[in-house]
C-alpha cells in the first residue's frame, strides 16, 4: 500500500482493545480479528475443533445451564452429536454453575470411535489441586481405553492426567518416546495443554508453546481410535466404572485434530478468561493494524465498522456500493486514509483515495473511512400490498393491526387478517387469573406467555405452504424454570 505520510494530533490511539472476537475461515484468510461482540462457546478457533466440552453451555450453545444430575454433556464441536458424553457412574459427582466436579467417583464418557493423532491440541480447563490427588496414584482429564488400547498401550501416547501428591504433572505421548514433567506439586492447576505436529510434542500450562517442557523431537507419533474413551477418569473396558479418577472440576476440553498455532492458543486462553473468570485479557491479543470506519452509519458489507488484525496474507477490505439509511440512499464515493505514526502516537491527516475496496497488509497501520454521498429522493415506502399476494391466506401485520388502511392500534383486541380473501381475523384471550397479558408495541404485539391471539373457525391448510414470521425473542426467554430445571417450550 503506498500513501503519503503526514501527521496530526488529537486523534484516537490505536490498541488491542478494539479486539473481541476471532475468525479462523479460509474465506477470511489473512484476517484474524474483529469487533462483533461477546465471548460464548462457539468463539473458540474452530479450524479442526473435534470435540468441544463446555461447562457453562453444557446442553447446547443455545439452551441454558443444567445442573441436574445424569446431564448429558453435549459435544460442541465439529465431530457432532455422536461424541456426547454420559457419566459412567450415575448421580455421582455434581455440576457447578461453570463445570463438573469429578470427585474421583465417575466419568464422562463415550463408546464412538475416535481418531486420535498424529496431530492433535488438548486443551483442559480446570479446577483441581496435586495436593488433593491420591498419593501415588493419578486422576485422568483425559483417558483413551478399549480393545486396540489395551493390546498395545497406546493409551499411554495421548491421556492427560494430573499425578497424586508431591508427584509432577505429566501427559504420555507413548511411554517409550516421550514423557513430560511439570512440576505443580502442591499449587492450584488451571490450564493444561498438549499439542502434537506428528513429529514434536509439548506439553505445558503456560498460555503458549513458549512454556513447553521436555519437548522431544525425530519421533513419529502414532494415530489410535479408542472405542471407549473419556474425561475425569479411566472409563474401564465397559465404561461403566471409574479408577484413578480426577479430584476436581473440568470447566471445558477441547480437542482439536491439528496442531494450533500460538496466536490459536492465545486467543482460546482469551476467550477462557473471559467467560470463565470475568477477565478483559485483550492485552495478550496481537495488535491490530487495520481500523475500518465509516462517515455514516451501516449495516451490510464484507466487514462490519471495528478494528482488525492482518497477518502477512494481508487482506482486501470492501465497502457496500450502496447502503441506506432512514429510507435513504447513499453511494459509497471512496474513502479516506490515515497511518498511524508511532513516533507521535496519533494518526496522520486524511488522504482521500478513489473505490469501494482496499488491501492492507500485516506492514501497516491504518484507519480506513468510507465516505458516501447522499442520492436524490427517499427510497419507496413499502405498504402491506408489497408483499407476495399470490397463495395467501393468512396476513397478520403488526403495524397495520386493524386493516391495511387504517392507523395502528394500542388497544385492539381483534387482530385483522389483511390477506386478499379476509376472514379468520385474531381474537385476543387471556388465561384466567393473568395479570401480565402483554401489550401492544409500535410494531407487533408483546407477549408474555399468558396470552394468545386466536381463531376458533376452521381453515383449510394445503399440503405445500410457506409461512414468515417476523419476531423479536430471545429463546432463553421461551421456558419456564420448574422443579429446578427448565421448561415448558412454547408454541408460534
Amino acid at each position: 500500500m503506498s500513501h503519503s505520510k503526514t501527521t496530526r494530533t488529537g486523534a484516537a490511539v490505536l490498541t488491542s482493545a478494539f479486539v473481541t472476537t476471532l475468525t479462523m475461515s479460509s474465506a477470511n484468510a489473512g484476517l484474524k480479528y474483529w469487533t462483533t461482540g461477546g465471548y460464548d462457546a462457539d468463539s473458540y478457533v474452530q479450524d479442526g475443533l473435534v470435540l468441544n466440552y463446555d461447562g457453562i453451555r453444557n446442553v447446547g450453545l443455545d439452551q441454558p445451564h443444567s445442573t441436574a444430575a445424569n446431564t448429558v454433556w453435549k459435544n460442541l464441536g465439529l465431530g457432532g452429536a455422536k461424541y456426547d458424553l454420559t457419566l459412567s457412574v450415575a448421580n455421582k459427582g455434581a455440576w457447578g454453575d461453570d463445570g463438573f466436579d469429578f470427585k474421583r467417583a465417575t466419568t464422562y464418557a463415550c463408546k464412538t470411535d475416535l481418531t486420535i493423532g498424529p496431530q492433535y491440541t488438548v486443551q483442559a480447563l480446570l479446577d483441581a489441586k496435586t495436593t488433593d490427588q491420591p498419593d501415588s496414584d493419578m486422576g485422568y482429564v483425559f483417558f483413551p481405553n478399549g480393545t486396540e488400547n489395551s493390546s498395545n498401550n497406546r493409551w499411554q501416547q495421548f491421556s492427560v492426567v494430573v499425578r497424586g501428591k508431591n508427584k509432577s504433572n505429566c501427559t504420555r505421548l507413548n511411554s517409550s518416546i516421550y514423557f513430560s514433567n511439570i512440576d505443580l506439586s502442591g499449587t492450584d492447576v488451571s490450564y493444561l495443554t498438549a499439542l502434537s505436529d506428528g513429529t514434536n510434542g509439548s506439553f505445558f500450562t503456560g498460555p503458549a508453546p513458549s512454556n513447553k517442557k521436555n519437548l522431544q523431537s525425530g519421533q513419529e507419533l502414532a494415530t489410535i481410535t479408542p472405542s471407549i474413551w473419556a474425561i475425569g477418569g479411566c472409563p474401564g473396558a465397559t465404561a461403566s466404572a471409574s479408577s484413578q479418577g480426577l479430584v476436581g472440576t473440568i470447566k471445558s476440553y477441547r480437542h482439536y485434530n491439528r496442531a494450533l498455532d500460538e496466536n490459536e492458543l492465545v486467543w482460546n486462553r482469551a476467550v477462557d478468561q473471559t467467560r470463565f473468570f470475568g477477565e478483559k485479557p485483550l492485552d495478550s491479543i496481537p495488535v491490530t493494524n487495520a481500523v475500518i470506519a465509516s462517515a455514516i452509519a451501516y449495516d451490510s458489507g464484507a466487514e462490519a465498522v471495528g478494528a482488525y488484525a492482518v497477518d502477512a496474507e494481508g487482506y482486501t477490505f470492501t465497502a457496500p456500493a450502496t447502503q441506506t439509511v432512514d429510507r435513504r440512499a447513499y453511494t459509497c464515493t471512496g474513502y479516506t486514509l490515515e497511518e498511524w505514526n508511532s513516533a507521535t502516537g496519533d494518526w496522520g491527516e486524511p488522504v482521500s483515495q478513489s473505490g469501494t475496496s482496499v488491501t492492507v497488509t500485516s506492514a501497516d497501520k491504518v484507519r480506513i473511512t468510507w465516505q458516501w454521498a447522499a442520492g436524490d429522493g427517499i427510497v419507496t415506502r413499502y405498504t402491506t400490498a408489497d408483499y407476495v399476494q399470490d397463495g395467501l391466506i393468512l396476513h397478520y401485520d403488526g403495524i397495520r393491526n386493524v386493516g391495511a388502511d387504517k392507523p395502528h392500534s394500542s388497544d385492539t383486541t381483534l387482530w385483522k387478517n389483511l390477506a386478499p380473501n379476509g376472514g379468520s381475523d385474531l381474537t385476543f384471550r387471556a388465561q384466567t387469573g393473568c395479570t401480565n397479558p402483554g401489550e401492544w408495541r409500535d410494531d407487533g404485539y408483546r407477549f408474555e406467555q399468558q396470552s394468545t391471539f386466536a381463531n376458533t373457525a376452521s381453515i383449510d391448510l394445503p399440503a405445500n405452504q410457506t409461512i414468515q414470521i417476523a419476531l423479536n425473542a430471545n429463546a432463553l426467554d421461551q421456558y419456564t424454570f420448574k422443579n429446578g430445571e427448565y421448561a415448558n417450550e412454547p408454541y408460534l
